[in-house]
């Protein structure tokens, strides 16, 4: 019923530390997921999610170094605008609408890898 997950981004954080996190669209509002090893991804942590619940999230960026990382993402609100895609593309005048962006911002979290 919805998507898959998405945009995988991975982070090496020296000492066979990495860090994956990804857009998890498997839930109707997609929402930011990451997972942490310390013995170069032979085993990792449990899924933990890092957005807000209420919140449409996605496109991590990752950096890790030594046990010290960083995950931002994208958020808004879960309720954002649908843009109207009933257009006539062979028009050559037809120019595209643009909704509001709307209450968009980057959020940023930082921890260990444990």
């Amino acid at each position: 019923e919805f998507s898959r997950p998405a945009h995988v981004q991975l982070a090496l954080g020296g000492q066979q530390r990495l860090i994956a996190a990804w857009d998890d669209g498997t839930l109707a509002t997609p929402r930011i997921v990451v997972r942490t090893s310390k013995d170069g991804g032979m085993q990792w942590s449990a899924p933990a999610t890092l957005s807000d619940s209420g919140k449409t999230a996605g496109f991590p960026v990752v950096a890790a170094h030594g046990e010290r990382m960083a995950v931002a993402w994208s958020e808004q609100r879960s309720s954002a605008p649908e843009h109207d895609m009933h257009m006539d593309m062979k028009d050559p005048n037809m120019k595209m609408p643009l909704s509001a962006v709307g209450d968009a911002r980057v959020m940023v979290r930082r921890g260990t890898i444990e």
